[in-house]
């Protein structure tokens, strides 16, 4: 049977303002991406000035030998993991950039999201072409989206982390003495929260979670030794 793995993309969008004219930057799974044509109108310029250069195509193919060199080692991990079959959906071809297919550069001519739209690290260089300070603004803002996007991942695994933790506690505690209402209204409470949570779009943080979670449940039986 063949697997195919599958990014699920949680795609949000923010918007900030450069001397009161909009770019929009949209966050997905662990990238950013900006808008480029919106980057251009603050100057006055077509993003054509800047992705028909050599240096500008090279930077994009140098990006597509990078993401497939990283799926060739993560294909490579997925047979040592023990698993028969690896099938990434993912198609990565200089032909596909500046097209609405592009990973790099996307051009997507009408609709909501008409536009060309930059993978971070080319949206970077642009705005470096366009202007200095409009660089280190650029900069500024990725930096903050994408510290503050790692800051809320951190708290959602260490919470759900946790919380499983907790469950496993208090359910292993529960079945070894004889139970008090208190602790099992906690086991109920934190089952439903966790019910809860599961409904969310948390596959990113899976393997995270169950690291973290492993970590808190040698913890918890430590303590309870030390408290014996």
């Amino acid at each position: 049977m063949k697997i195919k793995t599958i990014k699920i993309k949680v795609m949000k969008t923010k918007e900030f303002k450069f001397n009161d004219q909009t770019v929009n930057f949209e966050v997905e799974n662990k990238n950013v991406i900006v808008n480029a044509t919106e980057m251009a109108n603050v100057f006055d310029k077509k993003c054509i000035e800047f992705t028909d250069l050599k240096n500008t195509q090279e930077l994009v193919k140098k990006l597509i030998e990078k993401e497939k060199l990283k799926l060739k080692n993560d294909e490579k991990n997925y047979f040592q993991s023990g698993n028969s079959h690896f099938e990434n959906e993912e198609k990565l071809d200089f032909e596909d950039e500046f097209t609405p297919k592009g990973k790099f550069v996307k051009v997507v001519r009408g609709g909501k999201n008409s536009g060309t739209w930059m993978d971070r690290r080319i949206a970077i260089a642009f705005a470096m072409w366009l202007d200095a300070e409009f660089y280190l603004w650029v900069v500024t803002i990725i930096d903050e989206i994408m510290f503050g996007e790692f800051s809320e991942l951190e708290i959602n695994i260490n919470k759900t982390a946790k919380r499983k933790a907790k469950i496993k506690y208090l359910r292993d505690d529960i079945k070894n003495n004889p139970p008090s209402d208190e602790r099992v209204v906690e086991l109920l409470e934190l089952e439903d929260e966790d019910k809860k949570e599961s409904r969310k779009p948390f596959s990113e943080i899976g393997r995270k979670v169950k690291d973290r979670y492993k970590q808190l449940i040698i913890k918890f039986q430590e303590e309870q030794k030390a408290d014996a």
